[in-house]
Protein backbone atom coordinates (compact mmCIF):
# COMPACT_ATOMS: atom_id res chain seq x y z
CA UNK A 1 0.00 0.00 0.00
CA UNK A 2 2.74 2.70 0.76
CA UNK A 3 5.41 2.68 -1.19
CA UNK A 4 7.63 4.82 0.80
CA UNK A 5 8.71 4.20 4.24
CA UNK A 6 9.11 7.67 5.99
CA UNK A 7 4.91 7.96 5.46
CA UNK A 8 4.24 4.53 6.69
CA UNK A 9 5.89 6.20 9.84
CA UNK A 10 3.82 9.10 9.43
CA UNK A 11 0.47 7.25 8.84
CA UNK A 12 0.94 4.88 11.33
CA UNK A 13 1.85 7.41 13.85
CA UNK A 14 -0.80 9.73 12.98
CA UNK A 15 -3.48 7.66 11.35
CA UNK A 16 -3.73 4.33 12.54
CA UNK A 17 -6.98 3.79 11.71
CA UNK A 18 -5.24 2.92 8.08
CA UNK A 19 -4.57 -0.46 9.10
CA UNK A 20 -2.19 -2.52 11.23
CA UNK A 21 1.27 -1.24 10.81
CA UNK A 22 4.08 -1.53 13.18
CA UNK A 23 4.61 1.48 14.78
CA UNK A 24 7.50 1.59 17.17
CA UNK A 25 10.78 2.16 14.50
CA UNK A 26 8.02 4.02 12.35
CA UNK A 27 7.38 6.65 15.16
CA UNK A 28 11.11 6.99 15.84
CA UNK A 29 11.73 7.21 12.01
CA UNK A 30 9.46 9.55 11.25
CA UNK A 31 10.40 11.86 14.47
CA UNK A 32 14.26 11.79 13.23
CA UNK A 33 13.25 12.52 9.64
CA UNK A 34 11.23 15.63 10.60
CA UNK A 35 14.20 16.84 12.63
CA UNK A 36 16.38 16.35 9.96
CA UNK A 37 14.51 17.62 7.18
CA UNK A 38 12.75 20.44 8.70
CA UNK A 39 15.04 23.48 8.57
CA UNK A 40 16.15 22.47 4.97
CA UNK A 41 12.88 24.09 3.42
CA UNK A 42 11.95 26.24 6.07
CA UNK A 43 11.64 29.69 4.74
CA UNK A 44 12.64 29.02 1.21
CA UNK A 45 10.43 30.55 -0.80
CA UNK A 46 11.01 33.61 0.91
CA UNK A 47 14.00 34.00 -0.43
CA UNK A 48 12.95 33.78 -4.12
CA UNK A 49 14.33 31.62 -6.83
CA UNK A 50 15.42 31.47 -9.78
CA UNK A 51 12.21 29.92 -11.47
CA UNK A 52 10.08 32.63 -10.44
CA UNK A 53 9.93 35.39 -8.29
CA UNK A 54 9.86 36.16 -4.61
CA UNK A 55 5.81 37.47 -4.56
CA UNK A 56 3.93 35.03 -1.93
CA UNK A 57 0.57 35.19 -0.87
CA UNK A 58 1.50 33.34 2.64
CA UNK A 59 -0.19 31.28 3.82
CA UNK A 60 -1.80 29.79 0.73
CA UNK A 61 -5.05 28.32 1.17
CA UNK A 62 -6.42 26.06 -1.53
CA UNK A 63 -9.45 25.87 -3.14
CA UNK A 64 -9.88 22.25 -4.51
CA UNK A 65 -13.07 22.23 -7.00
CA UNK A 66 -14.21 19.00 -7.45
CA UNK A 67 -12.94 17.18 -10.11
CA UNK A 68 -11.19 20.29 -11.20
CA UNK A 69 -7.41 18.84 -10.86
CA UNK A 70 -5.48 18.33 -7.50
CA UNK A 71 -2.61 20.38 -7.01
CA UNK A 72 -1.43 19.13 -3.72
CA UNK A 73 1.61 17.89 -5.15
CA UNK A 74 3.28 20.92 -6.15
CA UNK A 75 1.70 22.73 -2.65
CA UNK A 76 3.16 19.43 -1.21
CA UNK A 77 7.07 21.07 -2.80
CA UNK A 78 6.38 24.70 -2.38
CA UNK A 79 9.82 25.50 -0.54
CA UNK A 80 9.10 25.80 3.28
CA UNK A 81 5.46 24.46 2.66
CA UNK A 82 5.86 21.15 3.93
CA UNK A 83 9.84 20.81 5.02
CA UNK A 84 9.65 17.70 6.82
CA UNK A 85 8.72 15.74 3.60
CA UNK A 86 11.11 13.49 1.75
CA UNK A 87 11.42 15.03 -1.85
CA UNK A 88 10.07 11.52 -3.16
CA UNK A 89 6.65 11.70 -1.35
CA UNK A 90 4.10 12.25 -3.65
CA UNK A 91 0.06 12.52 -3.36
CA UNK A 92 -0.97 9.75 -4.89
CA UNK A 93 -2.31 6.48 -4.39
CA UNK A 94 1.28 4.70 -3.70
CA UNK A 95 1.99 7.28 -0.50
CA UNK A 96 -0.93 8.10 0.86
CA UNK A 97 -2.66 4.86 1.30
CA UNK A 98 -5.13 3.68 -1.52
CA UNK A 99 -7.51 5.40 -4.04
CA UNK A 100 -8.79 8.30 -0.44
CA UNK A 101 -5.28 9.24 -0.53
CA UNK A 102 -6.48 12.93 -1.03
CA UNK A 103 -8.37 12.36 1.94
CA UNK A 104 -5.32 11.01 4.01
CA UNK A 105 -3.21 14.36 3.00
CA UNK A 106 -6.21 16.15 4.34
CA UNK A 107 -5.62 14.72 7.36
CA UNK A 108 -1.94 13.96 7.49
CA UNK A 109 -1.09 17.83 6.64
CA UNK A 110 -1.09 19.42 9.98
CA UNK A 111 1.55 17.23 10.95
CA UNK A 112 3.56 17.45 7.83
CA UNK A 113 2.97 21.25 6.76
CA UNK A 114 4.31 24.51 8.25
CA UNK A 115 0.95 27.03 8.54
CA UNK A 116 2.64 30.01 8.07
CA UNK A 117 3.16 28.58 4.60
CA UNK A 118 0.24 26.89 3.61
CA UNK A 119 -3.11 26.29 5.23
CA UNK A 120 -3.79 22.80 5.72
CA UNK A 121 -7.67 22.23 3.76
CA UNK A 122 -10.16 21.18 6.57
CA UNK A 123 -11.48 18.67 3.74
CA UNK A 124 -11.63 17.90 0.16
CA UNK A 125 -13.72 20.64 -1.33
CA UNK A 126 -14.43 23.01 1.11
CA UNK A 127 -16.23 26.29 1.40
CA UNK A 128 -14.93 29.82 1.25
CA UNK A 129 -18.06 31.35 2.32
CA UNK A 130 -17.56 33.74 5.23
CA UNK A 131 -14.25 32.91 5.82
CA UNK A 132 -13.75 34.91 2.56
CA UNK A 133 -12.30 38.29 4.12
CA UNK A 134 -9.20 36.56 6.03
CA UNK A 135 -8.64 34.08 2.49
CA UNK A 136 -8.66 36.99 0.13
CA UNK A 137 -5.45 37.10 -1.66
CA UNK A 138 -4.35 34.15 -0.46
CA UNK A 139 -6.22 31.22 -2.62
CA UNK A 140 -5.49 29.74 -5.15
CA UNK A 141 -6.70 26.72 -7.68
CA UNK A 142 -7.59 25.07 -10.77
CA UNK A 143 -10.58 25.91 -12.38
CA UNK A 144 -12.87 23.68 -15.36
CA UNK A 145 -14.54 23.76 -18.08
CA UNK A 146 -18.42 23.54 -16.28
CA UNK A 147 -19.77 20.81 -18.51
CA UNK A 148 -16.27 19.06 -18.46
CA UNK A 149 -16.25 19.12 -15.17
CA UNK A 150 -19.85 17.62 -14.26
CA UNK A 151 -19.38 14.59 -16.40
CA UNK A 152 -16.36 13.80 -15.15
CA UNK A 153 -18.31 14.63 -11.46
CA UNK A 154 -20.85 12.18 -12.78
CA UNK A 155 -18.88 9.20 -14.07
CA UNK A 156 -16.57 9.32 -10.75
CA UNK A 157 -19.05 9.34 -8.28
CA UNK A 158 -20.97 6.85 -10.08
CA UNK A 159 -18.84 4.37 -9.59
CA UNK A 160 -19.19 5.25 -5.60
CA UNK A 161 -22.49 7.05 -4.84
CA UNK A 162 -24.56 4.38 -7.04
CA UNK A 163 -22.45 1.68 -6.66
CA UNK A 164 -23.81 -0.77 -4.05
CA UNK A 165 -21.28 -1.64 -1.00
CA UNK A 166 -18.55 1.27 -2.99
CA UNK A 167 -17.24 3.46 0.11
CA UNK A 168 -19.16 7.06 0.03
CA UNK A 169 -16.49 9.38 -1.19
CA UNK A 170 -14.00 7.67 1.03
CA UNK A 171 -16.52 8.83 4.21
CA UNK A 172 -15.93 12.24 3.23
CA UNK A 173 -19.53 13.33 3.40
CA UNK A 174 -22.18 12.98 6.38
CA UNK A 175 -23.38 9.78 4.88
CA UNK A 176 -27.06 10.24 3.95
CA UNK A 177 -27.68 6.59 3.70
CA UNK A 178 -26.72 3.54 2.34
CA UNK A 179 -25.21 4.41 -1.09
CA UNK A 180 -26.77 1.07 -2.27
CA UNK A 181 -30.22 2.33 -1.58
CA UNK A 182 -29.30 5.49 -3.51
CA UNK A 183 -30.91 5.21 -7.74
CA UNK A 184 -29.05 5.63 -10.35
CA UNK A 185 -29.60 9.19 -12.13
CA UNK A 186 -29.05 10.27 -15.38
CA UNK A 187 -26.00 12.73 -16.80
CA UNK A 188 -29.12 15.33 -17.26
CA UNK A 189 -30.26 14.68 -13.78
CA UNK A 190 -27.25 14.76 -12.31
CA UNK A 191 -25.73 18.19 -13.93
CA UNK A 192 -29.33 19.63 -13.13
CA UNK A 193 -28.60 18.87 -9.42
CA UNK A 194 -25.44 19.82 -9.21
CA UNK A 195 -25.87 23.22 -11.30
CA UNK A 196 -23.50 26.56 -9.84
CA UNK A 197 -21.26 23.99 -7.35
CA UNK A 198 -18.50 26.16 -8.03
CA UNK A 199 -20.66 29.14 -7.53
CA UNK A 200 -21.50 27.80 -3.98
CA UNK A 201 -18.52 26.62 -3.01
CA UNK A 202 -16.89 30.37 -3.45
CA UNK A 203 -19.85 31.84 -1.16
CA UNK A 204 -21.80 29.20 0.39
CA UNK A 205 -20.84 27.77 4.01
CA UNK A 206 -20.26 23.99 4.73
CA UNK A 207 -20.18 22.50 7.68
CA UNK A 208 -16.61 22.20 9.35
CA UNK A 209 -14.10 19.15 8.18
CA UNK A 210 -16.85 18.08 5.50
CA UNK A 211 -16.94 18.08 2.05
CA UNK A 212 -18.93 20.15 0.18
CA UNK A 213 -21.54 18.00 -1.17
CA UNK A 214 -22.79 16.45 2.34
CA UNK A 215 -23.88 19.56 2.93
CA UNK A 216 -27.34 18.66 1.10
CA UNK A 217 -26.52 21.96 -0.28
CA UNK A 218 -28.23 21.13 -3.83
CA UNK A 219 -31.97 20.70 -1.63
CA UNK A 220 -32.59 24.57 -2.63
CA UNK A 221 -33.13 26.89 -5.27
CA UNK A 222 -32.52 30.09 -3.76
CA UNK A 223 -28.77 30.32 -4.22
CA UNK A 224 -29.24 29.98 -8.03
CA UNK A 225 -28.74 33.67 -9.07
CA UNK A 226 -26.60 35.54 -11.65
CA UNK A 227 -25.61 38.18 -8.85
CA UNK A 228 -24.52 35.02 -7.25
CA UNK A 229 -22.71 33.52 -9.72
CA UNK A 230 -20.99 37.14 -10.47
CA UNK A 231 -20.06 37.51 -7.18
CA UNK A 232 -18.19 34.60 -6.99
CA UNK A 233 -16.91 35.69 -10.22
CA UNK A 234 -15.81 38.39 -8.32
CA UNK A 235 -14.12 36.66 -5.65
CA UNK A 236 -11.96 34.59 -8.29
CA UNK A 237 -11.05 38.03 -10.10
CA UNK A 238 -10.13 39.69 -6.68
CA UNK A 239 -9.31 37.29 -4.25
CA UNK A 240 -7.56 34.47 -6.31
CA UNK A 241 -3.51 34.83 -5.92
CA UNK A 242 -3.01 32.11 -8.91
CA UNK A 243 -5.86 31.13 -10.95
CA UNK A 244 -4.87 27.78 -13.03
CA UNK A 245 -7.11 26.03 -16.26
CA UNK A 246 -7.26 22.15 -16.23
CA UNK A 247 -7.70 22.54 -19.72
CA UNK A 248 -4.17 24.56 -19.88
CA UNK A 249 -2.54 22.12 -16.81
CA UNK A 250 1.16 22.89 -18.33
CA UNK A 251 0.69 26.22 -18.72
CA UNK A 252 -1.06 26.68 -15.54
CA UNK A 253 1.71 24.35 -13.89
CA UNK A 254 4.63 26.49 -15.57
CA UNK A 255 2.79 29.95 -14.61
CA UNK A 256 2.44 29.15 -10.97
CA UNK A 257 6.29 28.54 -10.19
CA UNK A 258 6.97 31.62 -12.72
CA UNK A 259 4.97 33.51 -10.05
CA UNK A 260 5.67 31.89 -6.79
CA UNK A 261 9.18 29.84 -7.26
CA UNK A 262 9.78 26.52 -6.55
CA UNK A 263 10.90 23.81 -8.79
CA UNK A 264 8.86 22.35 -11.54
CA UNK A 265 8.24 18.42 -10.89
CA UNK A 266 7.03 15.63 -12.75
CA UNK A 267 4.32 14.67 -10.17
CA UNK A 268 3.33 18.41 -10.61
CA UNK A 269 1.85 17.00 -14.28
CA UNK A 270 0.78 13.80 -13.17
CA UNK A 271 -2.78 12.90 -13.53
CA UNK A 272 -3.32 10.78 -10.01
CA UNK A 273 -7.21 10.17 -10.19
CA UNK A 274 -8.23 9.30 -13.67
CA UNK A 275 -11.88 8.91 -14.15
CA UNK A 276 -12.37 5.63 -14.31
CA UNK A 277 -15.37 4.63 -17.86
CA UNK A 278 -14.79 7.90 -19.32
CA UNK A 279 -17.02 8.73 -22.23
CA UNK A 280 -14.72 10.57 -24.39
CA UNK A 281 -14.07 11.59 -27.88
CA UNK A 282 -10.90 11.19 -29.82
CA UNK A 283 -9.79 14.98 -28.56
CA UNK A 284 -9.89 13.63 -24.69
CA UNK A 285 -12.93 15.19 -23.82
CA UNK A 286 -16.50 14.31 -22.41
CA UNK A 287 -18.82 13.72 -25.06
CA UNK A 288 -21.69 16.01 -23.57
CA UNK A 289 -24.24 14.39 -25.79
CA UNK A 290 -25.81 12.89 -22.80
CA UNK A 291 -26.28 16.34 -21.19
CA UNK A 292 -28.93 17.04 -24.01
CA UNK A 293 -28.00 20.55 -24.38
CA UNK A 294 -27.33 21.62 -20.81
CA UNK A 295 -25.11 24.44 -19.77
CA UNK A 296 -24.27 24.95 -16.47
CA UNK A 297 -24.86 28.97 -16.66
CA UNK A 298 -23.94 29.91 -12.79
CA UNK A 299 -20.33 27.90 -13.17
CA UNK A 300 -19.96 29.14 -16.45
CA UNK A 301 -19.68 32.66 -15.65
CA UNK A 302 -16.95 31.85 -12.40
CA UNK A 303 -14.74 29.48 -15.60
CA UNK A 304 -15.14 32.70 -17.87
CA UNK A 305 -13.50 34.54 -14.68
CA UNK A 306 -11.24 32.11 -13.69
CA UNK A 307 -9.94 31.88 -17.95
CA UNK A 308 -9.47 35.46 -18.32
CA UNK A 309 -7.63 35.99 -15.46
CA UNK A 310 -5.45 33.16 -16.31
CA UNK A 311 -4.64 34.35 -19.49
CA UNK A 312 -3.91 38.30 -18.16
CA UNK A 313 -1.52 36.30 -15.75
CA UNK A 314 0.01 34.51 -18.80
CA UNK A 315 0.80 37.88 -20.62
CA UNK A 316 1.76 39.69 -17.67
CA UNK A 317 4.23 36.91 -16.88
CA UNK A 318 5.16 35.91 -20.15
CA UNK A 319 4.50 32.70 -19.79
CA UNK A 320 3.51 30.52 -23.18
CA UNK A 321 4.94 26.80 -24.29
CA UNK A 322 8.02 28.52 -25.72
CA UNK A 323 8.64 29.71 -22.26
CA UNK A 324 8.25 27.31 -20.30
CA UNK A 325 10.63 24.93 -21.92
CA UNK A 326 12.94 25.47 -19.24
CA UNK A 327 10.18 23.83 -16.61
CA UNK A 328 8.68 21.40 -18.57
CA UNK A 329 12.79 19.82 -18.95
CA UNK A 330 13.35 20.25 -15.31
CA UNK A 331 10.22 17.95 -14.93
CA UNK A 332 11.11 15.61 -17.44
CA UNK A 333 7.49 15.94 -19.12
Amino acid sequence: MFRNRWLQAFLCAYLPGLGALESGEHVDLLQRTLILNKDAGAGALATGSSSGSTLSPLPMTWFHITQGGSIANMLLHMPGFCPGVPSDVSVGKDDFGGSCYLKHFIEACPGICDPTHFRCPPSLAECVGSRYAEQKGHLVGMFRQPEQRILSEYYDYNQELFFPGAPLLCNYTQNPGDPGALAPVSPLEYARGVRGEVVYQLLGECSPGDHMLGNRWASSDEWRTQSNAEEAARRVREGFAFAGIMEEWNLSICLFHKIFGGSCRADDFANEHPTPNANKTAEGLYDTAPLQGFRDDLDGIVYQQALQSFRQNLLKYNVSVESCQSCFAEAGT
